[in-house]
Order: C-alpha cells, then structure tokens, then sequence
C-alpha cells in the first residue's frame, strides 16, 4: 500500500540507475532533509547505546523508546532511498543493514557516473562548421546563439 509520502517521493524522484548519481543524490539528500531522516543517514545521529541491566527500569525504558525510535527513522530512511533505485543498482546495497551504510553503498556510482560523462565528451565529434550544434547534441538544448 502506497503512502502519500512514497507517491510524492515517486513523483519527485528520479530512480538511480548509475548513470544519474550527482543528480540522484543531491534530490535524495533534499528529500531526506526535508523528511528529518539526513542526519541519521549521514552518520550524526547515533543509535544510543544499550544500557546495561543493572539501570533502572526507568532508565531502560527510556532507552529502549530512544533505540526504537531511532531504528523507525533509519527504516524510514533506508526505505526512501532503497524506492528510488533501480533492481540492478539495488545489489549495491544487499549487505546494509542501516540508511548509512546504503548511502555509503550508493556513493560508490559517483565514479562511474563521472567516468560515463568523461567517456561521452571524448567520443563526442565537433564539426568546424556549426560547432554548437555538435555541442548541443544529446542534451536536448538548442544553442542560444
């Protein structure tokens, strides 16, 4: 079943396929800032420790709320980022156990996606006549001048 949240977050995003990483990430990091959930993906947010059996029951209470409560944020977290991504970029990420670690996972297609641009620029042929069509090509913009 489909929250309003994960429609907007479908309708907003584009899906990683490696090819779209600079662009993914930055929408993604916006989405899960907007959402509350950047600081655990990114590392700032620690789980609390356990404490130990000897507190008080208080004590263990509370920290059993706060460990819940930052594990639901990182499930929230993980899902959000595990939605918009493609199956076959998806194996990245089959060992995370936390939005960290998939983030972490994810960032390795940076390098590709760097290297897929590096590539198409020197393959691409610039004619001496009209040198801005050449340009242009691919990226769907009519020069301006």
């Amino acid at each position: 079943m489909s929250t309003g949240n994960e429609s907007l977050l479908s309708t907003s995003m584009s899906i990683l396929d490696g090819s779209n990483y600079l662009v993914w990430e930055s929408k993604m990091k916006a989405w899960l800032r907007s959402k509350g959930l950047w600081q655990i993906t990114n590392g700032n947010e620690k789980k609390f420790p356990q404490v130990p059996d000897t507190e008080s029951t208080t004590n263990r209470q509370a920290n059993y709320k706060a460990c819940m409560e930052w594990d639901n944020k990182d499930d929230q977290a993980y899902r959000s980022i595990l939605l918009q991504v493609n199956p076959s970029v998806a194996v990245l990420a089959a060992s995370s156990a936390t939005a960290m670690a998939a983030w972490a996972a994810f960032g390795q297609i940076s390098t590709l996606a760097i290297f897929t641009e590096f590539k198409s620029v020197i393959s691409q042929k610039i004619s001496t006549a009209n040198p801005a069509l050449d340009i242009c090509k691919g990226n769907s913009q009519t020069p301006i001048f």
